[in-house]
């Protein structure tokens, strides 16, 4: 004679709890790790050791003949992913980026996730005839005197950038 199926669920129960306890750790770290691969200032990422080294090795403009300062732009926040942009006037440095401008610009406007380098967005946005992306303006400062001009423009490929940056005239 066969006997009725028995009413334990506490088996069944163990199993749900355990399978509820693994997914929801794996949701942490899967949490952990997209946060992780977000982009960080680098000084968040130094140890105490190492930025007090980095503060004593920092680029620093190396002044012109007339006494006037240059500016160095080997510590310049690079929007990432970017590529050197080759151009014609040799104190110009730029960038190429397959992002819109509007992305770019707004990480400039954030303060580019860093503190030595200082980006005032300009009055607005500007549009050239024919081309109706906008070309977005911020003046930059870096201590103790370097002074410029960022622009960031439509390249002609859509959803791509170039930005440069043009120091004050000595």
């Amino acid at each position: 004679m066969m006997r009725p199926q028995s009413q334990d669920w506490a088996p069944l129960i163990v199993l749900a709890v355990a399978v509820t306890i693994a997914l929801t750790g794996a949701g942490f770290l899967g949490g952990y790790a997209v946060g992780y691969a977000q982009h960080k200032p680098v000084a968040d990422r130094a140890n105490a050791n190492a930025s007090a080294t980095a503060a004593q090795s920092e680029p620093k403009p190396t002044p012109a003949t007339d006494g006037s300062p240059q500016c160095s732009f080997a510590d310049f926040p690079v929007y990432p992913g970017s590529d050197t942009y080759r151009i014609s006037p040799p104190m110009q440095n730029a960038w190429f980026v397959n992002q819109l401008p509007s992305q770019v610009a707004s990480y400039y406007a954030r303060g580019a996730y860093q503190r030595v380098w200082t980006f005032v967005a300009g009055p607005n946005a500007t549009v050239t005839p024919g081309n109706p992306a906008p070309v977005y303006t911020f003046r930059f400062t870096r201590a103790p005197a370097c002074r410029g001009e960022l622009t960031v423009s439509p390249y002609s490929r859509a959803g791509a950038t170039v930005y440069q940056a043009l120091p004050d005239a000595p």
